[in-house]
């Protein structure tokens, strides 16, 4: 039996399929407790095919990883470009804090730490810096005024605090969580706002 001959549109479209279904498994199971077959089977290809896209289930969740990233700085640019900077800034957190953006969690962090090689880590850790770097340049804000490493982690510290599974922390309150966020990220504006070059 021939194998079919995917034409590179259709071999795009399979591409973001895989990239769409896994990460909505991601997000409701996490990568560590999906199976690559819960990915590819529901699409009709089958592994050996999966591998031609991505060579891991890990690096399928870094493709996602850096999709939604250039989608939240879309967000951002169009944000700023629509409401100015500081208003822009709040929106969009409060956008990707809506769920609607996926963002690796904690565990999912960890999960991918210990599958990546040190190269595939400093090259993603680099796109990072890019892709903060550009943020804060699209409100004014140079790196050498605040470092987009410092800015990163500033960020992904009320992200990944907000949506981590409430119930399951015995040192935070779930009842105080929107007055939480709002505050972290009435700072991490100012913060910002406070950088800008004039």
């Amino acid at each position: 039996m021939s194998r079919k001959a995917y034409s590179e549109e259709e071999r795009e479209i399979i591409r973001v399929g895989l990239m769409d279904r896994a990460m909505a498994l991601f997000s409701e199971k996490g990568i560590r407790d999906t199976n690559i077959d819960e990915i590819y089977a529901p699409l009709g290809i089958s592994k050996t095919f999966f591998y031609s896209f991505f060579p891991s289930k890990s690096h399928l969740a870094v493709s996602i990883a850096e999709r939604e990233m250039m989608r939240i700085r879309d967000l951002f640019r169009g944000n700023v470009w629509e409401y100015g900077a500081e208003s822009g800034m709040r929106e969009t957190f409060r956008e990707v804090i809506s769920g609607r953006y996926y963002v690796l969690s904690m565990d999912d962090q960890a999960y991918l730490r210990s599958q990546m090689t040190e190269e595939d880590l400093m090259r993603f850790r680099n796109d990072v810096i890019v892709l903060f770097s550009d943020i804060l340049y699209t409100v004014g804000v140079p790196a050498s005024s605040l470092d987009p490493r410092v800015f990163c982690n500033l960020v992904m510290s009320v992200l990944t605090t907000r949506m981590a599974d409430e119930n399951s922390l015995v040192l935070t309150y779930p009842e105080a969580s929107d007055d939480t966020t709002d505050i972290q990220l009435d700072t991490l504006v100012s913060l910002v706002m406070g950088k800008r070059v004039r």
